[in-house]
């Protein structure tokens, strides 16, 4: 067997899309030129990966141009991977490994510091160096069990044409990036593959609602959701399916979750992606009725360490040594980091490490997550007890990382 690599080419955009649609278990939408072409909107030919064996795809990989907010506010470009397929017919011949090599030494030489994905598979990416960056919360409860705090007597709340969406909440979710470490802004063509939400997207709910609260004119948050119906011995137990929730102030993100909670007929609320830290959490009523579950969040793979941490800033000055190992070669080595004004200056070194760790834990610690000391508990990262608590003080942030872009 012969396994040919490549990106794909014009004529081959049908058969990569539906390689990737069977990949996930969904059966491609047929004859649906649309959504073809949002597809390819969103990324270059020349940015996917496809494995092919006597001419058909067996396997895929793709790579989003994305944007992502850093700690400090600051955006750095990042390879964004992800529809990675391999059929069931070629797995476990090292496809998937080739791909990723491949796609990986491309994002390096145009220069992206970092790669991230969403894994499917949370085991399957850690070996080729993609670390644990931000976590997120799924949140699920009865509003009949809890109150929360009122709508803001000054805030407006308006259900918008989702056809609006770029217009109208476009500039809004972009002027938030700077807000959260791990947030990945949206361009125009993400913007418009969301409001054609297609029916064979929607799970057996109802189309995406999009809510807005204004300021006056001004819009200070923005929540999406769906609605799916239900009722038991004829009393309405239906549920709101929060996709989206953002906002500028405490205010806002009140009133968005008053309106979550008070959609008649549907009393349970699901949040798949709410930040770990969600301030809401804490002003309930009952908080025990509010059921959290931390999951994995955004992945990622750390392909210039200089470049990398002198783009973020850091809460805490002072300075390390520490020694990556990466099987990949990227980010291997050893790199003095010495913070000051909270701006790091990273060199090579042959000094003797403080702390050694593999690249996947330096992208679990890159967005502020305090994650250094648990790795060092579990044999992660390697150094001294007073080295480990100077690497946390170093990388972690007071807010934790959150993403609320999945790709």
């Amino acid at each position: 067997m012969t396994i040919d690599y490549r990106s794909v080419a014009d004529d081959e955009r049908t058969a990569f899309f539906e390689a990737v649609a069977r990949g996930f278990g969904s059966d491609p939408p047929e004859d649906d030129q649309d959504a073809i072409d949002r597809f390819w909107a969103l990324m270059p030919l020349d940015r996917s990966v496809a494995a092919f064996d006597d001419g058909n795809i067996v396997a895929t990989l793709g790579d989003f141009a994305l944007r992502l907010t850093v700690p400090g506010g600051d955006q750095i470009a990042m390879a964004g991977t992800t529809e990675v397929t391999v059929r069931p017919t070629h797995r476990r011949r090292g496809i998937l490994r080739e791909m990723m090599q491949r796609h990986l030494a491309k994002a390096a030489a145009r220069g992206e510091a970092v790669a991230g994905l969403w894994a499917s598979e949370a085991a399957i990416y850690g070996r080729f160096g993609f670390g644990l960056a931000t976590e997120l919360h799924e949140i699920s409860l009865d509003s009949r069990l809890v109150e929360f705090p009122p709508a803001a007597d000054h805030l407006q709340t308006e259900i918008i044409d989702p056809a609006d969406l770029f217009e109208l909440v476009a500039p809004f979710w972009s002027s938030l990036a700077p807000k959260w470490a791990g947030f990945v802004d949206r361009d125009e063509p993400r913007w418009r593959d969301i409001i054609a939400d297609p029916p064979w997207f929607r799970g057996g709910a109802t189309k995406s609602r999009s809510v807005v609260v204004r300021d006056g004119d001004e819009i200070v948050g923005y929540a999406a959701y769906r609605q799916n119906r239900r009722w038991e011995a004829s009393v309405p137990t239906g549920t709101v399916m929060v996709q989206a929730l953002v906002a500028a102030n405490i205010e806002a993100h009140r009133t968005l979750w008053h309106h979550v909670t008070h959609v008649d007929l549907f009393p349970m609320v699901e949040y798949w992606d709410a930040p770990v830290d969600d301030p809401i959490v804490w002003e309930t009523s009952n908080p025990r009725a509010v059921k959290r579950m931390p999951v994995d969040g955004l992945y990622l793979r750390i392909l210039d360490v200089g470049a990398a941490l002198q783009a973020r800033s850091y809460e805490s000055d002072g300075e390390i040594v520490i020694a990556i190992n990466d099987d990949l070669g990227h980010a291997d080595g050893t790199y003095h980091v010495e913070i000051d004004g909270g701006a790091a200056t990273v060199t090579a070194t042959d000094a003797t490490p403080d702390i050694e760790m593999d690249v996947r834990q330096l992208g679990a610690l890159y967005l502020g997550r305090n994650a250094a000391p648990a790795l060092h508990t579990s044999g992660h990262i390697v150094g001294s007890a007073a080295s480990v608590l100077r690497c946390s003080q170093l990388f972690r942030t007071a807010q934790a990382p959150w993403c609320p872009e999945m790709f």
